[in-house]
C-alpha cells in the first residue's frame, strides 16, 4: 500500500501536479483567518468608523467564512468603544454620551451577529451557547440606552429617538428569549483549553514516506483546533521530509498566536464565558486489543434534544445482541461515542456496562483553540475526530452513526461483514457503504423491496408520485435561500410534474440535473438529500410507520446469511444521505479537506461525500441489502 501511494506521488510530480493541492483550500483559509486576526488585533483602525467599517465589509461579505471576520472586528470595535467612554465618562453632555450612544451601536451589532439565524436555528450544543452571549450582549446594549436616558441631556427629537430604539431592542429581546425558552442556558460550555476528543489515544506518526498524508492530516488538525498536533506534523515534515509542508505550519502558528492575542485581549471569546475545564476532562481511554479493525462513531445529539437515547440504549441492546450471535464478527469493531456535552466519565462506564468490551471510548468533541465558525459547532467537529481517533488506532474502516436510527442486530453484523472487504484499498469497489434504511437516500425503495409488503409498497410510491404531481403544502421540505424558506422541490426542481406512477430513474436524473446548484448553492442541511420520504411529511409517517411494524421479528432476527451486498452503478446515485455509513479513513479526509463543501451551508459530511467521491470521481455506493 505504502509503495503504490509513493508510485502514485511520483507520477504526480512527473506530471507537474503539486502533490499538496488538497490542502491548499485549508492553507487559504488559515491565512483568511490570520489576517482577520491581524486586522481585529492591530492598532490600525484609528476611529469607530474605520472599525465600523470593517465590521460591514464582513459581516455582509460575499459567503458565511466571513462570520468569523465580523465577529472579531466587531468585538474589537465595541471593546475599543467601550474603553473610550470609560475615559471620558463624567465630563456631561459632549464627548462621553457621544461615545457611550457609538459603543451602544457597536455592542447592539455584535449581539446581532451572534444571533443571527444560522446560529439561532442550531440550538444545540455550542450553539445554543453563542445565541445566549448575543442575549446578554443585547442586555448589555439596552442598559447603555438606558445609561443614555438618565444621564446626560438630549433634545425632544434625540430622546424619541432613544426611547424608540429601546423599545425595539427589548422587542428584540423578547423574541430571543422566546425561541430559547425551552432551553436552558448551558453551565458548561467550552473553555477553549478543552482537551482534543483523541487525548490519551497513541500519537500519530509522522513517516517521510508518507509525508503527503501526514501533511494533509496536519491541516486537518490545525482547521479543527489541535494546534499542538498540527504544529508537531507539520513541524517534523517541514524539517524532514519536505519543506513545502512548512507553509501550512507557519500559517497555522500565526493564526494560533494572532487568536491567543485576541482572546487576551478580549478576555477570553467573551467575559462571562462559564469555565468548567474540570466537567470537560476527556474520558479515560482503556485498553486496545490488537483486534479491532473498525471504528463505530456514534454521533450524540444534545441530551435535551434526544433524551431517549441515554434512557432506552437501543443501539447497545442491538450491538450485545449481535455479539451473543457472531462474537468473533462483532469484536472486530469498538464503539467510540461521540459528545459535545459532559460530564464523560459518567457516560463511558454507562456505556462500559452496557456494551462491555465493545466500548472503544466516550470522546468530548469541543472546539479546542480554534476561531469559531456556525459550521464548525457541532456536527463535523464530531467527523473529524472520528478520522483523528481512526487513524491513531489504525482503524481501516469507519462507521458513522447518528443517534436517531434503530439498526437491527443482524444489519450490524452484514455491515460488519461486507463493508471492509467493500471499501478498502484505492481501486475499492465501492468508496462508500450504507445500509438499507427505510427512510434514507437513496436506500428507501431497496427498503420497501425487501421488507415492506406489496400493498405498503404501492401506497409509498403512489405517495412519493403524488408528492411530484402536486404543488407544495404546509409541512412539506422547505430551504433557505434569501430571505424566505422556499419549498424544495417546486422552487428547484421545477415540481410539479404530469407524472402518473413512482419511477425512481425520473427522480435520481431529476436530481442529476440540479447537481450543480444544490451541491454548490446554499441549501441549507439539505443539498441533494432530498426525497418524498424526506420532503413530505405523509410519505415520512407511511415509511415510518411501516418500518416500526417490522421491529419486533426484525430485531429478534439473528442471522446475517442472507445479506449480500449490491454495487450501484458509477453515476446511478447523486447523493448518499443515511444515518449510517461506511468508508475509509482516507475517503473521509479527502472530503473534509474540501472546506468549500463544508462552509457553505453544507455542515455535514455527506455532502463532501456525495460530491467527492460520487460527483468528481463518479465512484460506486454500494448497499449491503437482506
Amino acid at each position: 500500500m505504502r509503495r503504490l501511494a509513493w508510485l502514485l506521488l511520483l507520477a504526480a510530480a512527473a506530471r507537474g501536479e503539486d502533490p499538496l493541492l488538497a490542502t491548499k483550500q485549508v492553507e487559504d483559509l488559515l491565512r483568511h483567518d490570520a489576517d482577520c486576526l491581524a486586522v481585529a488585533t492591530s492598532n490600525g483602525p484609528r476611529s469607530a468608523f474605520e472599525w465600523t467599517e470593517l465590521a460591514r465589509k464582513y459581516l455582509f461579505g460575499p459567503t458565511e467564512r466571513d462570520w468569523f471576520c465580523a465577529y472579531l472586528v466587531t468585538a474589537g470595535l465595541a471593546r475599543f468603544l467601550y474603553v473610550e467612554y470609560e475615559t471620558l465618562k463624567g465630563e456631561g453632555t459632549g464627548k462621553g454620551q457621544t461615545k457611550l450612544w457609538e459603543a451602544y451601536n457597536a455592542t447592539h451589532s455584535l449581539g446581532m451577529v451572534l444571533t443571527q439565524p444560522n446560529i439561532m436555528g442550531t440550538l444545540t450544543g455550542e450553539a445554543l451557547a453563542w445565541c445566549y452571549r448575543g442575549v446578554r450582549i443585547l442586555e448589555r446594549a439596552l442598559e447603555m440606552l438606558r445609561e443614555l436616558l438618565g444621564h446626560y441631556e438630549w433634545s425632544g427629537e434625540e430622546r424619541a429617538q432613544i426611547e424608540k430604539e429601546v423599545v425595539v431592542v427589548g422587542d428584540l429581546l423578547a423574541m430571543f428569549r422566546e425561541s430559547l425558552s425551552d432551553r436552558a442556558e448551558p453551565s458548561d460550555v467550552a473553555s477553549y483549553v478543552d482537551l482534543p476528543p483523541h487525548t490519551g489515544e497513541p500519537p500519530e506518526e509522522v513517516s517521510c514516506e508518507r509525508w503527503v498524508d501526514a501533511t494533509e492530516a496536519g491541516a486537518l488538525y490545525a482547521l479543527y483546533g489541535d494546534r499542538q498536533v498540527a504544529d508537531d506534523m507539520l513541524s517534523t515534515v517541514c524539517e524532514q521530509c519536505d519543506a513545502r509542508a512548512c507553509l501550512l505550519r507557519d500559517l497555522s502558528r500565526r493564526r494560533d498566536e494572532l487568536f491567543r492575542a485576541w482572546l487576551g485581549a478580549n478576555n477570553g471569546p467573551a467575559p462571562w464565558e462559564p469555565r468548567g475545564d474540570d466537567i470537560f476532562a476527556a474520558a479515560a481511554r482503556y485498553e486496545v486489543d490488537e483486534g479491532p479493525s473498525i471504528g463505530m462513531f456514534l454521533l450524540r445529539s444534545s441530551r435535551a434534544r434526544r433524551p431517549y437515547v441515554d434512557e432506552t440504549p437501543v443501539l447497545a441492546l442491538a450491538l450485545r445482541a449481535a455479539s451473543r450471535c457472531n462474537a468473533t464478527l462483532a469484536n472486530s469493531m469498538r464503539l467510540h461515542v461521540m459528545v459535545h456535552e459532559g460530564p464523560v466519565a459518567d457516560l463511558m462506564e454507562k456505556w462500559r456496562a452496557w456494551v462491555g468490551a465493545l466500548i472503544g471510548g466516550v470522546h468530548l468533541c469541543r472546539v479546542g483553540a480554534v476561531p469559531p465558525r456556525p459550521h464548525n459547532l457541532n456536527y463535523l467537529r464530531k467527523i473529524f475526530s472520528a478520522l483523528a481517533i481512526s487513524r491513531r488506532r489504525a482503524y481501516s474502516t469507519i462507521i458513522s452513526l447518528d443517534d436517531d436510527i434503530l439498526l437491527a442486530p443482524d444489519a450490524i453484523l452484514a455491515l460488519l461483514e461486507h463493508a471492509p472487504a467493500a471499501v478498502a484499498g484505492p481501486a475499492a469497489r465501492c468508496a462508500m457503504v450504507s445500509p438499507t434504511i427505510s427512510n434514507g437516500i437513496p436506500t428507501a425503495e431497496l427498503f420497501a423491496a425487501d421488507f415492506f409488503d406489496d400493498a405498503t409498497t404501492r401506497s409509498l410510491q403512489d405517495c412519493y408520485a403524488g408528492t411530484l404531481r402536486r404543488k407544495p403544502v404546509e409541512g412539506d421540505a422547505r430551504y433557505s435561500k434569501g430571505e424566505e424558506p422556499r419549498p424544495l422541490l417546486y422552487d428547484v426542481l421545477g415540481a410539479p410534474w404530469d407524472v402518473h406512477d413512482w419511477d425512481p430513474d425520473f427522480w435520481w436524473a431529476r436530481l442529476w440535473a440540479a447537481a450543480p446548484h444544490l451541491l454548490w448553492e446554499n441549501v441549507t442541511s439539505i443539498g441533494l438529500g432530498i426525497h418524498p420520504v424526506r420532503t413530505n411529511v405523509t410519505c415520512q409517517r407511511l415509511a415510518f410507520e411501516a418500518a416500526l411494524r417490522l421491529v419486533p421479528r426484525q430485531f429478534s432476527t439473528r442471522d446475517a446469511r442472507n445479506a449480500r451486498l449490491e454495487a450501484a452503478a458509477p453515476g446511478a446515485y447523486p447523493y448518499l444521505a443515511n444515518s449510517v455509513w461506511a468508508t475509509t479513513p482516507d475517503r473521509l479526509a479527502a472530503s473534509l479537506l474540501r472546506v468549500d463543501l463544508h462552509l457553505y451551508g453544507h455542515p455535514f459530511d455527506e455532502a463532501g461525500m456525495s460530491t467527492v467521491w460520487l460527483h468528481e470521481r463518479r465512484a460506486r455506493l454500494c448497499v449491503v441489502r437482506n
